[in-house]
Order: C-alpha cells, then structure tokens, then sequence
C-alpha cells in the first residue's frame, strides 16, 4: 500500500493474522472490562428490567465509542491497534499520512468502521437491546434474573412459568448462537487470510495495514517484524498492495 505526504512515499504490508487477532484480543478485553464494571454498577442482587435496558444501551455506546468513535478520530487506531502498529484504512477513500486531529475526516470512513464491528459486536449489542426492552415490558420493576439464566442454562428454562416469556427465551438464544457463529467464522478467516484482506475487509471496503514502512532508509522500519529479516518487495503477491493500489482497489 502506499501512502503519500509532501515529503516522501511510504509503503506498508498488510498486517499479520497474529497482529490483527492479538489487537482486537486486548481491545475485548479493555472493554469488557468497562462493561463488567458498568454490570457492578448496575445490578447487586438482581436484575431489574429498566435497569438492563440502561445497561444494554450503555453497552452499545461504549463499543461503539471505542470501536468506531476512537479510530475515526485517531486515524484508524484503537489504543492496542497502535500498540501493534496496525492500522485501518479505507479503500474507498485517498487516506493521505496525517498526524494532526480530524484533519481529512470523512463521514464515510465512520460508516465503513461501523460495517467492520456489524458481525463482531453490533448485531449482539441489538440483540442485548432487545433483551433489555423484553425485560422491561414482562419484570418493570421486578427481578428479571430467571429470564436471564434461561437464556443459558436449559434447566433455567424449565422453570420459566410464562409460555410467552419461554418462547421469546428460545428466540433470543438462537439469535445468540447464529451470532456467535458468525463472529468464529471471522475469526477463523482472518487467521486464514494472514497478510491479505479478509471476508469482512471486503464486506467494509478496508484493509488493515502493518505500519512499518518497507521503503524506509532507516534500518529500524524495514525490519520483518516476524523474522527480523529484511522485507523483501515481490509485486503481485497477495497480501502486499503495490503502488498506487490505494487509488484502484476500489474501483475493481
């Protein structure tokens, strides 16, 4: 991929299956942590159903704040995606090397970022969200907990005393499993597609990029980060945009 400024051109590979799985790895993780600490907030010894709704939406907008607000600002960066120095760019638009805040932001980018995130988190945040308006319209102010274990333990399913409430549990829970499934099979091809654009780069019109640049005179920034070798360039292999890739990929 090349990138360009007023000084000189740059060009990087794309980023490994390691580094992209470890970066959104360690992202899981720092924001998990924020929403369990939102779960101890909100719920001591039961779950009130307008409680959850809160909850559900409070979810939502941290993903989506970390996942999309925060690499739209910081040109494609989470805080782990530039721990390991990798980045995401948009094929469709010309994304110039800048290093100052909201400097050729485009609204479009943002939308490409939430298409990225739609398998990964998106679809299962709607899907809390819809939970937490069901809690909210059969336990108002009531503990909703035995709706919420019957989501994930058969036994607690049993025991569910309204017919409506049980089919909507068996509803929730199938929509949770063919969500889960989508996000293994992301998972599984990008460990397939190391060093190439996977299913759902195509899908959100990005790539993620390794920001080390292979055309650098300083030796620091052309080392392989897998081998420590030097990075030989070999047009045409999958995995390495060539110059001027950026400006047609989108358009093939």
């Amino acid at each position: 991929m090349k990138i360009e400024n007023k000084k000189a051109t740059s060009r990087y590979n794309l980023a490994s299956a390691t580094s992209r799985l470890f970066s959104k790895f360690f992202d899981y993780v720092l924001v998990v942590g924020l929403v369990v600490g939102l779960a101890f907030l909100f719920f001591k010894n039961e779950i009130i159903g307008w409680k959850f709704l809160v909850y559900s939406i409070l979810v939502f907008l941290t993903l989506f704040l970390y996942f999309c607000i925060v690499p739209f600002i910081f040109s494609g960066y989470t805080f782990f995606s530039w721990l390991f120095k990798i980045r995401c760019y948009s094929v469709l638009l010309k994304n110039l090397y800048v290093k100052k805040w909201l400097k050729n932001i485009n609204w479009v980018f943002l939308l490409q970022l939430f298409k990225r995130e739609l398998f990964l988190w998106v679809l299962p945040s709607f899907i809390l969200i819809i939970v937490g308006i069901i809690t909210v319209s059969y336990y108002p102010n009531t503990d909703a907990t035995p709706f919420f274990l019957s989501l994930y333990n058969t036994n607690s399913y049993a025991n569910l005393d309204n017919t409506s409430i049980k089919i909507i549990s068996s509803i929730m829970t199938t929509l949770w499993s063919i969500s889960s499934i989508i996000s293994l099979v992301i998972v599984i091809n990008i460990i397939f597609t190391s060093k190439k654009r996977s299913l759902n780069d195509y899908f959100s019109n990005t790539v993620i990029i390794k920001m080390i640049d292979v055309n650098s005179d300083d030796p620091s920034k052309k080392m392989n980060y897998k081998n420590n070798s030097g990075v030989n360039i070999k047009y045409g292999l999958p995995g390495e945009i060539v110059p001027d890739a950026i400006e047609t990929i989108g358009d093939s």
